[in-house]
Formats: structure tokens, sequence, C-alpha cells
């Protein structure tokens, strides 16, 4: 039968010093901070002031602090991952 080779699974973007075995559940946090975060869609502002009592400078305030929130939460995963993936090195060393 022809085909392509089935390879092992691997996700290319993550550096080299983060184990295998941790990389999946990496993209599978990352993945769910961002489906629950609950941000304001900023687009339909001009909806929500409509329908609420808030004005539309509120209502993009919120917006802007779920966007910011998001933008720190990222850089900081990183730097948890790193730590941990040093810690897991030192751990499960090959002698």
């Amino acid at each position: 039968m022809s085909g392509h080779p089935i390879l092992p699974f691997s996700i290319p973007q993550m550096k080299e010093f983060v184990p295998k075995a941790l990389r999946p559940w990496i993209v599978v946090v990352m993945v769910i901070v961002v489906q629950l975060s609950g941000g304001v869609y900023m687009s339909a502002a001009g909806e929500m002031v409509g329908s609420t009592a808030l004005m539309q400078e509120d209502i993009m305030m919120a917006g802007y602090a779920s966007l910011v929130g998001m933008a720190l939460f990222f850089p900081s995963c990183s730097v948890c991952v790193v730590l941990c993936a040093q810690r897991l090195r030192c751990r499960y060393a090959s002698p």
C-alpha cells in the first residue's frame, strides 16, 4: 500500500529543551485558556451599549482588560514551561 509514512507526533514550534511528553499538555492548557477567557466581543460594543445601561467606554475598557490579561498570560506561561522543563530534566536526566 503506497502512501506517506506515519511519523511520530511532534510539535515543531516548541524548543528542544521542553520534554516531548509535556508538549501536548502545554498546547491543551493554552487552548483551554483561550476558549474560557470570556472576553468581550469588541465589535459588538455598539449593541451592548443599547442593551445595557453602560457607556461604550466601559465596555471598551472591559474588552481591553481581557485583551491585556490574555497578552500577559502567555509570556508567564512560557516562563513556567521553561522552569518546569528544567526541573523535569534534572529529575529525569539520563545517566
